[in-house]
């Protein structure tokens, strides 16, 4: 992807240069290009989710972002939307415990 938006790279260093900037990595090069989304789609898709509260749906929702989206920085996706999804885990598990004595 890179050397198409930049075909006089001549090594691993051009590749990284951005206005005279060196990014750390070719990920960060891509996202100042504006190549790679940010996650705000993604991060809107999980809050919507979890107004609503569904079921299993939220953890369905997890699991469809992370598979077919892809997150872009997956280590702060997770620390923005795990306090909700441990919650409804455990909603969900007291009330299978509830189920047993009814």
């Amino acid at each position: 992807m890179l050397l198409h938006h930049k075909p006089d790279a001549t090594n691993f260093t051009d590749l990284q240069t951005i206005d005279g900037i060196n990014c750390d990595s070719f990920q960060e090069f891509c996202h100042k290009l504006g190549l790679l989304d940010d996650d705000t789609e993604k991060n809107a898709g999980m809050m919507e989710a979890t107004a609503i509260r569904f079921g299993p749906q939220l953890g369905l929702a997890l699991a469809t972002i992370l598979i077919y989206c892809r997150p872009a920085d997956l280590l702060a996706f997770w620390e923005r939307h795990k306090l909700e999804l441990c919650k409804d885990f455990i909603m969900r598990d007291q009330n299978s415990d509830l189920n047993h004595y009814i």
